[in-house]
């Protein structure tokens, strides 16, 4: 739609609509005999094209449209659904305008076809492309012209059809409609395909029994779980995302839980500084927690009642969060294979009165690793290859050889990092294929954003 149009008609898209109803019908009143059923027909297109085309008064990403590689994906929304419904109309209407179902639903999926197309080609609508609504648009046109055939097999005027002459002109435009947009496709519409447009979803029960056994375990029966939603990544992996209450207090923090391999668990819980009762006593911890020894011991303590497994042939360090012991500990255990960081990781912070706020726990048994071909030189040769010119006054950070899954498959990387005076470049190299991944270059003003520590 014109910005010109939308200057003119803005605040009465109902008028054009209006119009539109009333001079088909008085075209149609001496052609036919149901007049005001197709003027109801042409007022519901109009009324989409008006509802889905006319301007926002913002300016769109032209020539881009989504590709949504999950075609269900409209229909597990409350949007998908009404876009769904909003072309039911346009499918029984025309049909029992017309008595041309096949017709009909040609045009309703030319309609929305057309219209995502104006959407992804034309930047002064100002709306998304995405091929989640033509889908769900096309679902509404075919329900719509199913329930026509319903309705009109019951109907004595049946058999009074749209003439074959003037079907005959509407499948001739469709026809050059449909070119129209697959050149516009080919020549004007650049398509960015995904794995899915909506990334927070409601859990369902398997995750939810996942992150509750998870908190379970924690903690025990001292949190719930709820409102827990799962936030997709890439393919089916994700993070199921849980609010955390007590028996006593709701809104104590939130979990989150990596899927489909449940490897990490990390909850946030609110600080005894912000408001008292939602951090985790533990048990049999020293009262109160005064010194790193005796943030030590609670830390000990907590993980030899709910994280055995990470005691087992691993290093504690206990440090404090500033330096006068003021705003607690960082209680973490970490397991070596040699130089090599393994995937096991049990982080715990201790606030000053010995109360639990904050949890990092990743139980993953010791992985079988390949073993490291590319040195240290090959991999900092790798990296500065990489990011070219970029290092230039750049200090070298002290590399970490540590074990990350990458395709189902453990392997030894190389964490290396380099700081210039304006930036801070961070990647990883596959000790054994020379591979680079997760390249990062971050100015150093966005620095307390980057956590690379493993």
């Amino acid at each position: 739609m014109s910005p010109v149009l939308t200057a003119v008609f803005r605040g009465h898209e109902g008028f054009v609509v209006v119009v539109a109803a009333t001079v088909t019908y008085r075209a149609a009143r001496t052609r036919t005999s149901r007049p005001g059923i197709l003027a109801l027909w042409v007022s519901a297109a109009t009324s989409l094209v008006v509802l889905t085309t006319w301007t926002t008064g913002g300016i769109g990403d032209s020539a881009v449209c989504v590709v949504n590689k999950d075609i269900l994906e409209p229909f597990r929304g409350s949007q998908g659904l009404l876009n769904a419904g909003m072309f039911v109309p346009f499918g029984l209407l025309g049909v029992m305008a017309t008595r041309r179902p096949a017709l009909v639903a040609l045009l309703g999926v030319l309609l929305s076809a057309t219209v995502e197309t104006l959407q992804g080609s034309a930047s002064v609508v100002g709306r998304l492309c995405d091929t989640s609504d033509l889908v769900a648009n096309s679902t509404g046109v075919l329900a719509g012209t199913a329930l026509g055939v319903i309705l009109t097999r019951f109907d004595a005027d049946r058999e009074k059809r749209l003439a074959h002459r003037t079907v005959r002109i509407m499948v001739l435009a469709c026809c050059v409609t449909a070119v129209a947009i697959t050149a516009t496709w080919l020549f004007r519409i650049s398509p960015h395909v995904v794995e899915r447009t909506v990334s927070d979803v409601e859990a369902s029960q398997d995750q939810r029994n996942a992150i509750a056994s998870a908190v379970r375990s924690a903690f025990g029966d001292h949190y719930s779980v709820e409102s827990v939603r799962f936030t997709h990544g890439e393919g089916d992996d994700g993070t199921v995302v849980a609010a955390l209450s007590s028996e006593k207090n709701a809104g104590a923090g939130s979990a989150e839980l990596t899927w489909p391999d449940n490897d990490q668990l990390s909850v946030n819980l609110v600080p005894s500084a912000v408001e008292k009762g939602h951090s985790f006593r533990v048990p049999d911890a020293p009262n109160p927690v005064a010194t790193t020894a005796d943030a030590r011991r609670a830390a000990v303590a907590y993980a030899e009642r709910y994280a055995p497994w990470a005691l087992e042939s691993s290093q504690l360090s206990v440090t404090p969060l500033d330096a006068g012991e003021n705003a607690g500990w960082l209680a973490s255990w970490r397991k070596w294979e040699g130089k090599v960081l393994l995937p096991m990781r049990l982080d715990v912070q201790l606030e000053k009165g010995g109360r639990l706020t904050d949890l990092i726990a990743r139980n993953v048994p010791d992985p079988e690793l390949p073993p490291v071909r590319w040195k240290i030189d090959r991999a900092w040769t790798v990296f500065e290859r990489h990011f070219a010119g970029g290092l230039e006054g750049g200090d070298r950070q002290e590399p970490v050889l540590l074990a990350q899954r990458r395709e189902g498959h453990w392997r030894v990387h190389w964490l290396l990092t380099v700081r210039t005076p304006t930036d801070h470049y961070a990647a990883v190299v596959d000790a054994s294929t020379g591979e680079l991944h997760s390249p990062e270059h971050i100015p150093r003003t966005a620095e307390h954003h980057l956590e690379v520590t493993p």
